[in-house]
């Protein structure tokens, strides 16, 4: 007989209620990311009774998913990466540490249990560790659930929800037969533990729901490059936003003949340094001024300015890819040696809006393969118009790099 979902599948204010009484419960995350389950509860909570119990029964990696804040405290920076590719899932791996006070060789559950409790505390030091140790922490994505929608975000979420620390105790639930636990047997394990699943989908739509929902109409945006008006758009499932709305300009003049194959879009990924503070590191804010030209040039088209910085990896880590570029690296192994992939951009937030106007075809400005190619798999009919920006000085290597190993188009 198959177990009822709806028993066990919790509400986040089930959830929250539970974690902030020093309970455990089942997370699992979407089935196209890692599909799996982990055994969760707070860290400041993580006696040796529990940690037992993940090792005993979950059997995976116990890990402890800790807010940047805390990590800082504690002096643990991501592990390095300069003999490979990082992470699967960029996941931010710390050097695995045992707390120096309370214990014997690290490894004991009483052991991990001091570890955890130590690193969930707010008065912890870097020389409260011994390193490295038994007990792996993970650093929170910049951002948070908001960029990356993995366990550790989603985990430290929850104890930040429950009115505690960002800092949770997670391990993988493997099968009896040594593969990972999927949906119908994490159901089953569930009920056999007596324990309540929540799912990231789920906390991410209660998250969104508790700010006021603002519906607007299309508002006027006058600009020194023309007349628009401003759109905001639907993120979509496992959006990588880095924070902050996309926005779409939208020039239409009834006026104006319609192209047969389609109006003028550039989708813009936010480039904060470039955009903003013209920046002469790269050519993004000559693009988007130049793509706001043509458009409004035109009389028709369409403006999307996606918030995925850096190529998806926010603010802050492409500030330290600037540092390595100007310690020799290009832009792409910059990305790589911190871990990140070459470009982690999506755009099927860009074609959800374009569909949702009853678009086909469009006629996209850009130099990039891999964009066009992501359209093209929306189903849309693209016409490349190519976004050439001359080279200067400071620019060169960045965009020689993007041509010569990225593939992008310099015709």
């Amino acid at each position: 007989m198959g177990i009822c979902m709806n028993k066990r599948r919790l509400t986040v204010e089930q959830a929250i209620k539970i974690i902030a009484a020093g309970g455990m419960i089942i997370m699992t995350d979407d089935e196209d990311r890692e599909n799996e389950g982990d055994l969760v509860c707070a860290a400041r909570f993580a006696d040796p009774n529990l940690v037992n119990f993940m090792a005993s029964k979950a059997k995976g990696l116990i890990c402890c998913a800790l807010e940047k804040s805390l990590c800082k405290r504690a002096g643990l920076i991501p592990l390095d990466t300069n003999d490979g590719p990082g992470a699967l899932h960029n996941t931010k791996f710390c050097t695995p540490v045992d707390a120096i006070e309370g214990c014997t060789t690290g490894i004991s559950a009483f052991d991990r249990s001091t570890t955890l409790k130590r690193l969930a505390s707010l008065d912890c030091q870097p020389g409260d560790f011994a390193r490295p140790g038994h007990l792996l922490p993970i650093m929170e994505a910049e951002g948070g659930l908001d960029s990356r929608q993995g366990h550790t975000e989603a985990t430290v979420e929850l104890c930040r929800q429950a009115g505690l620390e960002g800092a949770a105790v997670i391990c993988e639930i493997m099968d009896d037969d040594g593969r990972m636990a999927r949906w119908d047997t994490l159901l089953e394990m569930a009920a056999e533990w007596d324990l309540g699943i929540l799912t990231i989908e789920d906390l991410i739509s209660w998250k969104e729901k508790q700010h006021p929902e603002i519906s607007l109409e299309p508002v006027r945006l006058p600009t020194e490059r023309g007349r628009f008006y401003m759109e905001f758009l639907n993120p979509a499932k496992g959006d990588k936003s880095t924070g902050g709305e996309h926005i779409c300009l939208v020039c239409q003049n009834k006026s104006a003949s319609s192209h047969p194959d389609g109006p003028l879009v550039r989708i813009h990924s936010e480039c904060l340094t470039g955009d903003l503070f013209a920046s002469s590191r790269c050519d993004c804010g000559r693009q988007l001024a130049l793509s706001q030209e043509l458009i409004s040039r035109e009389s028709e088209g369409y403006l999307i300015y996606l918030r995925q910085e850096g190529r998806g990896i926010g603010i802050k880590a492409k500030a330290a890819a600037y540092h390595l570029q100007d310690a020799g690296l290009d832009t792409l192994d910059a990305n790589l040696k911190l871990g990140f992939k070459v470009d982690s951009r999506s755009y099927k937030t860009a074609a959800n809006y374009l569909k949702e106007k009853g678009l086909t075809r469009i006629r996209l400005l850009t130099n990039n393969p891999d964009k066009i190619s992501q359209l093209e798999e929306e189903g849309f009919q693209v016409t490349r118009v190519a976004l050439l920006i001359e080279a200067g000085e400071e620019n060169h290597k960045y965009i020689n790099t993007k041509q010569k190993r990225m593939g992008h188009l310099s015709t």
